[in-house]
């Protein structure tokens, strides 16, 4: 174990383990950007009429050659400060920014995935999700897939801005 005496954490392999101020809780919540219009009101419309809001398996798979994927910690910041961050990172890919993909950590662990703390210059918020698979095995997509089915099973959409009012007054 490496100790971090800025951060309070220590370093064990990949993963970090939290000893100090700011540690992980099973509470503590995650979000994954969504930038596709059609999948941000398709969430909604679950989430409306069931109460839950189940996420598409998709928005967790990690990309090609990875077994992260990018995450904010929700809970450090106000939304409308990471809602900025969703914009910019949205965009370069000509995207918009629709919501969030929510999940408590200890979900996250639930599924056998850990959080890695992963702080960006421009992103002091940012986190990975880490899926416990060995990038060159035979099987490494079809594993990758049933960690993101597992993941977005956990999930739940949280919209951001005004564009849900339009959909209320339509049902």
């Amino acid at each position: 174990m490496v100790g971090d005496q800025e951060s309070g954490h220590s370093v064990v392999g990949e993963r970090i383990v939290n000893v100090a101020p700011g540690a992980i809780e099973p509470t503590d919540e995650f979000g994954r950007e969504e930038r596709s219009e059609s999948g941000a009101k398709r969430a909604f419309r679950r989430l409306d009429a069931m109460g839950g809001g189940r996420a598409p398996v998709a928005r967790f798979k990690p990309p090609r050659n990875s077994n992260e994927i990018s995450v904010n910690r929700m809970g450090l910041a106000p939304e409308d400060h990471l809602a900025e961050i969703g914009k910019k990172n949205a965009k370069p890919l000509n995207k918009s920014f629709w919501g969030w993909y929510i999940l408590f950590a200890g979900d996250i662990e639930a599924v056998g995935c850990s959080v890695s703390l992963s702080p960006l210059a421009d992103n002091p918020y940012h986190a990975d999700i880490i899926i416990p698979v060995a990038l060159d095995a035979e099987d490494t997509r079809d594993t990758l897939i049933e960690f993101a089915r597992d993941l977005a099973y956990h999930a739940r959409f949280r919209p951001w801005g005004d564009w849900t009012k339009e959909l209320q007054a339509y049902p």
